[in-house]
């Protein structure tokens, strides 16, 4: 039997679009890259494969996208310890928390719904529910 204790909705990470890649290839009607289904074509005996030009990015450009993928990966963080902090009764928001200090409460905190889980568990089974 599995209860869920906590209902919340999950977010997806912004996905950042502002580069892509200038020479795609058209995609047809079943999915496949046109430019590569050379095989369905009767009129080719053969199969050429050609290596797609790709803009490479500057060094600022690749410095950006990191600096921008390092803070979004900060931020998730962040939001990840703010919900464990709503969750979790032994912590309250505050500023300046030691992420040890609300990895630790969590740890207790499911050690303490297992064990109360498990309590519960026993108790109706004594009582044959």
């Amino acid at each position: 039997m599995s209860t869920s204790l906590i209902g919340h909705s999950r977010s997806t990470p912004e996905v950042d679009n502002n580069f892509a890649c200038e020479n795609s290839n058209p995609v047809n009607d079943n999915g496949d890259n046109n430019e590569d289904n050379n095989e369905n074509n009767d009129n080719n005996d053969t199969t050429t494969t050609t290596k797609k030009h790709r803009n490479t990015l500057s060094e600022e450009q690749k410095k950006s996208n990191h600096i921008r993928s390092e803070n979004r990966r900060r931020e998730l963080i962040r939001s990840t310890f703010d919900k464990l902090v709503e969750l979790v009764p032994d912590l309250e928001p505050k500023e300046g928390r030691s992420e040890l200090i609300v990895l630790n409460k969590t740890s207790d905190f499911i050690k303490l719904l297992r064990e109360e889980n498990i309590r519960l568990r026993r108790l109706k089974d004594q009582k044959g529910l």
